[in-house]
């Protein structure tokens, strides 16, 4: 078996070997996605069929220099599975970054799909949310990070930042279940010239 990092040359190769799940896969689309310098897409061979297929993407992070990486997703085809392919695949990308010094390899997964939980764990991925949703490798930097827990405690009063320990303020707890909902707004010009028009009148603008 070998693995390989294919090109945007290479996807009438690609499409040809079947090895992506979605048929509905456009030749266009993949080669503008393997175009992208930021993604990678890795292909497990032998014998001239594609066994596997392991996509993705670099990212950059406000907490370091180093860059991460997203496991898109890992595909097997059905013939070979449980027979090391993704295991080879997933250490096609651990090389890849370590080469190339990134901080981390991460995932989100459902932890429902045991068999990918299995593979990820057994190939030193790591919990970072409460049942498995997000794993990650490690690769340099900070220590591991134990897992976040699955919500805030209620109850007490939180102090407020910048102030002393005998000035404090207490804030209202959200409840877990609560979903806060926000809403966005797409300002153009018009919007402007009315909030200006109102502020300059002391009113509010309309719209």
């Amino acid at each position: 078996m070998r693995v390989t990092r294919v090109g945007s040359g290479d996807v009438a190769e690609l499409l040809r070997f079947k090895v992506l799940s979605d048929e509905r896969v456009s030749a266009g689309a993949l080669r503008s996605y393997l175009r992208d310098t930021r993604n990678i897409f890795f292909l497990a061979m032998e014998d001239g069929a594609g066994l596997g297929y392991l996509p993705g993407t670099a990212l950059r992070q406000i907490r370091s220099n180093r860059l991460q990486m997203l496991l898109y997703e890992i595909g097997v085809t059905a013939p070979y599975r449980r027979r090391g392919v993704g295991r080879a695949l997933i250490t096609a990308l651990l090389d890849y970054c370590r080469s190339r010094q990134f901080d981390e390899i991460f995932d989100l997964t459902d932890p429902g799909n045991l068999a990918a939980v299995r593979l990820y764990r057994s190939t030193g991925a790591k919990p970072e949310t409460p049942a498995d949703r997000m794993l990650v490798y490690r690769l340099a930097g900070d220590p591991p990070r134990p897992p976040r827990a699955a919500g805030r405690q209620s109850g007490g009063s939180e102090r407020c930042p910048g102030r002393s320990s005998t000035n404090s303020c207490v804030r209202p707890q959200t409840p877990q279940n609560e979903i806060r909902k926000v809403r966005f707004l797409r300002i153009g010009p018009w919007h402007l010239a009315q909030t200006y028009r109102g502020s300059a009148s002391g009113g509010r603008s309309g719209g």
